[in-house]
């Protein structure tokens, strides 16, 4: 699916927001990469609405973020021209409407958590509780998996968005499942990237970023074996064990 669009607009966004339960304001951050910028806060109407416009040059989607009593409630990835409207009820759940990039930020995240979320609760309260329980580990081993699925589906779908640039960088299920790693996102997905986002925003940011992530991947997966000093060991029938008997073993 493509992303952005080629209609010349003026370099601002506008949003829209109704918080419920927000008590009487709103915070806006905008990530300048690795850092969050706190771009204002917002005074909100009685039921938690909001205006805000702010700046952003076309073909440079922004990723920005609303909080509200210290906690985010929604992520958006604006462009120049985009005009978002989204409410965020009680529980936590939001619409989005008005922003391509920012509705498909919201499809992922949904659809990602849905499974990581139990994966979560598997791993941190009932493996812990319970102990080893063969049945909890292989359905936290499918939620991993089915997580990852997702991901690389996402991905592999939306390669020219920036949307897929957020969803690269998850690795919420290999972090509980390390036996996992290197079998989901791997430099493949990231070229992939790379070149959509040169296509469709040849001037973001955020192909340096990939670059990068491509050079440091590239790196890891071309370097040498470690070695390690051949060290000597007794066992416990005085047997004496030279680690570089083992090698390749």
């Amino acid at each position: 699916a493509a992303c952005g669009s080629d209609e010349k607009v003026a370099d601002k966004a506008n949003i829209a927001g109704v918080v419920a339960g927000a008590q009487s304001e709103v915070v806006i951050g905008m990530l300048d990469m690795n850092q969050m910028l706190i771009l204002d806060t917002l005074q909100t109407g009685p039921d938690g609405s909001f205006n805000y416009e702010l700046e952003v040059k076309k073909g440079n989607p922004e990723f920005v973020y609303v909080y509200s009593d210290g906690r985010k409630v929604t992520s958006l990835l604006l462009d120049a021209g985009d005009k978002v409207s989204f409410t965020v009820d009680a529980d936590g759940n939001s619409v989005i409407e008005g922003s391509e990039e920012s509705a498909l930020v919201a499809e992922f995240s949904h659809d990602y958590f849905a499974s990581v979320d139990e994966l979560a609760n598997i791993a941190e309260n009932q493996l812990p509780t319970i102990g080893n329980n063969r049945q909890l580990e292989l359905r936290a081993y499918e939620l991993a998996r089915e997580a990852m699925l997702k991901q690389m589906r996402f991905v592999g779908s939306h390669q020219d968005c920036v949307a897929s640039i957020y969803a690269l960088h998850h690795k919420v299920a290999e972090q509980y499942i390390p036996q996992l790693e290197g079998q989901g996102i791997n430099i493949v997905h990231y070229n992939s990237v790379l070149e959509g986002i040169k296509a469709k925003y040849p001037t973001s940011p955020y192909i340096d970023m990939l670059n990068r992530d491509i050079e440091y991947a590239t790196m890891l997966l071309t370097a040498p074996e470690s070695l390690y000093p051949n060290i000597s060991l007794t066992d416990i029938n005085r047997n004496a064990h030279n680690l570089s008997d083992y090698k390749g073993k």
